[in-house]
């Protein structure tokens, strides 16, 4: 205990205090005496050559003579291998890019996505993206510092954007969801590659080529919280740039019917650049169906009501072209157009209809432009007014007649495209409200016809089929085919009798649809100029059957002949369309087709026992064309129900010989009493 106290003593007293240390500033003088980094320099320690360079190998070997000899192979230039493990992770991380874009273009059309197994291999394996990736890394990021690499970078940078944003707004949805992944990937690459002024510099470049072809930027709307209530609806974003009015609702109808409640809105991805076809997603707010705050959910909505209204009465039978187009005399049109003013009165400025012939393409060049899918003819125009007129509350009449040309195409709805007739009319009030009706007109063709004969030959037999059909068709009901088969008896060999037995037969009737898909003068560059178009062409089978039995084989006669009859029919469900040649490019024709599966037998004299079937075998394939018809029923044309017109009568009344004019007073009126009895 005590040597603990006397160490801690002296240590007390040999402890120095802080004014003892003496405090002075570092000479800033030359050192007289050699530092560290003289005798590092000395002893070559900080040679950067040396320590950069790899270790050198050193060989010593013993000379026959005793002598030592020293090899040694030192390299000394620096590494210059390709960074395989940078190449791997750009691509790595690339090919993930791609694959997290697949999946946002997905959600951005509100399309059901598949599994994201099945997305990861198709955007990894199967999509050449990551492999085209790959090969740019390896050739362009070693030398990404170079010039001519950043200019490379620059161009790849301006050219995958501008596409990027033209295909998001021009192309289709399906083009968009394939393009949009690879370009974006790409576009990303190129920025990160370059130099920050030179990355700023091609992004105000694609914003600046985006200006100018008047795309707009859309706001980015946050998915509405599962807690918060409201309803979310689709709104379009004004622009200054006039474009058409009308939408295609192709978009909004995939959003309704494909998107689940589960599934939440995700943020537009390629809505960057918004042209007005583009939709957005609005929480409330102006231009919502968000009810006003403190508003009860079930209060009705107030429908702004018309000081009028307008309806079409027709009194004309039903529209049928009777014959083909050189020689129907048209459909007698006619009708009443009733204006039902319930206002105390109203004072129409304009008031006319228009029958529009109507041509839906269903293959347009561009499909989310309405010009390219729809095209309106107006064939005539009524106007019931010259000048402002007002009327009071009732029910006032415009009647309305017109007579259409035979030459014009009848209603049709194909797989490919429309043809519709559309009574528009319109009447504009004094106080600006516009009052609209329309009303689509069936419009048909009915072709008179009778049975017709056609024969085909299969050389190099001896087999002649002849088939009799009639030469229209209708859509409703049943119609009678008749073929026989002659020629199936070979006699040339003695004492042996080859001959063709009908082992099945198919028939079915296909319609085959025709389509030019003109562009509009917006979209013209895309068919290669104005007046050019894209030819589709569509079959599909609208009625069949199979049959292996009964048909009549008779051996007997000079040749052999086998009959066959039975009944065809279109299938109902299928929803034909009558035969249209229009000259808008719309054509729709029907073939009926045969098809014979015949096979040869071989016997010994005339009997049918003992055939033996040879393997021989052939298919008999008959086309004939087909027209299909509305039915004429009981309707005449217009012009036969006319009085007829004699050539001996003139059109004025009859002269009776030896009238004169009556000259002098009238008599008095008793003496007309007798001819009033």
């Amino acid at each position: 205990m005590s040597n603990r106290r006397e160490r801690r003593a002296q240590a007390r007293a040999n402890s120095a205090t802080k004014n003892e240390i003496p405090f002075h500033q570092p000479s800033r003088n030359a050192p007289t005496h050699k530092t560290l980094f003289d005798i590092a320099s000395e002893r070559q320690l900080l040679n950067t050559t040396s320590q950069s360079s790899p270790p050198s190998i050193t060989t010593t070997r013993i000379n026959p003579d005793g002598t030592l000899s020293t090899t040694g192979s030192a390299s000394n230039s620096p590494d210059a291998t390709m960074p395989y493990l940078d190449v791997f992770l750009y691509t790595a991380t690339l090919t993930m890019l791609h694959f997290t874009l697949t999946v946002l273009v997905h959600h951005q059309y509100a399309t059901t996505p598949p599994s994201l197994t099945s997305i990861l291999y198709t955007s990894t394996v199967i999509s050449p993206t990551p492999v085209l990736i790959l090969v740019l890394v390896s050739i362009l990021h070693p030398q990404s510092s170079h010039l001519l690499t950043q200019i490379l970078f620059a161009c790849l940078s301006v050219a995958a954007g501008a596409w990027l944003v033209h295909a998001s707004n021009e192309d289709p949805y399906m083009a968009v969801m394939k393009k949009a992944p690879p370009l974006g990937t790409l576009w990303v690459w190129a920025i990160v590659e370059m130099r920050w002024e030179w990355a700023v510099g091609c992004l105000g470049v694609v914003a600046g080529w985006g200006w100018w072809k008047g795309y707009n930027i859309t706001p980015f709307k946050m998915p509405m919280p599962t807690g918060i209530r409201g309803s979310i609806k689709s709104t379009k974003i004004s622009k200054s740039i006039k474009v058409n009015s009308h939408e295609i609702p192709d978009l909004e109808e995939r959003r309704d019917t494909r998107t689940s409640p589960e599934r939440k809105s995700s943020i537009a991805v390629m809505d960057f650049f918004h042209k007005e076809k583009r939709h957005s997603i609005g929480l409330g707010g102006k231009g919502s169906n968000t009810p006003a705050k403190g508003s009860p959910k079930n209060s009705p909505k107030l429908v702004p009501t018309k000081p009028a209204k307008l309806a079409i009465d027709m009194e004309s039978p039903p529209l049928v072209f009777y014959g083909n187009p050189s020689q129907s005399t048209g459909a007698l049109l006619s009708g009443q157009l009733l204006l039902t003013v319930t206002d105390p009165g109203i004072k129409l400025q304009t008031f006319q209809m228009t029958l529009i012939a109507r041509v839906t393409n269903k293959r347009p060049i561009t499909k989310d432009c309405p010009n390219c899918q729809v095209k309106d003819t107006d064939l005539f125009t009524w106007k019931f007014l010259t000048e402002p007129t007002s009327y009071k509350p009732g029910i006032h009449t415009f009647p309305f007649s017109y007579l259409l040309p035979g030459h014009l195409p009848a209603t049709s709805h194909g797989e490919l495209g429309h043809i519709d007739y559309v009574l528009d009319g319109r009447a504009v009030c004094a106080v600006s409200d516009t009052i609209t009706v329309s009303r689509t007109l069936t419009v048909q063709r009915a072709l008179p016809g009778s049975d017709k004969i056609s024969v085909r030959v299969f050389p190099p037999t001896n087999l002649n089929v002849k088939v009799v059909i009639p030469s229209v068709i209708h859509p409703i009901g049943e119609f009678a085919v008749q073929m026989s088969m002659t020629g199936i008896i070979d006699n040339s060999l003695k004492n042996i009798q080859r001959r063709w037995r009908i082992r099945r037969m198919n028939w079915k009737i296909e319609e085959n649809s025709k389509i030019i898909s003109p562009a509009c003068p917006k979209h013209t560059n895309k068919v290669g100029g104005e007046g050019k178009g894209i030819l589709h062409e569509d079959t599909r089978s609208i009625g069949g059957d199979e049959m292996k039995d009964g048909w009549k084989s008779d051996y007997d006669t000079q040749g052999g002949e086998i009959t066959l009859e039975f009944m065809a029919a279109i299938r109902p469900s299928s929803q034909p369309v009558c035969d249209v040649d229009s000259p808008t490019g719309l054509t729709v024709h029907h073939n009926l087709v045969l098809e014979i599966i015949v096979a040869e037998e071989q016997t010994t004299g005339k009997g049918t026992k003992g055939a033996m079937p040879t393997g021989s075998a052939r298919v008999l394939r008959m086309q004939f064309k087909t027209t299909v018809t509305e039915r004429a029923g009981m309707g005449i044309s217009w012009d036969e129900e006319m009085p007829p017109m004699y050539e001996d009568v003139p059109s004025s009344p009859p002269v009776y010989a030896g009238m004169e004019d009556f000259v002098g007073d009238l008599p008095a009126d008793e003496s007309l009493e007798h001819m009033q009895r």
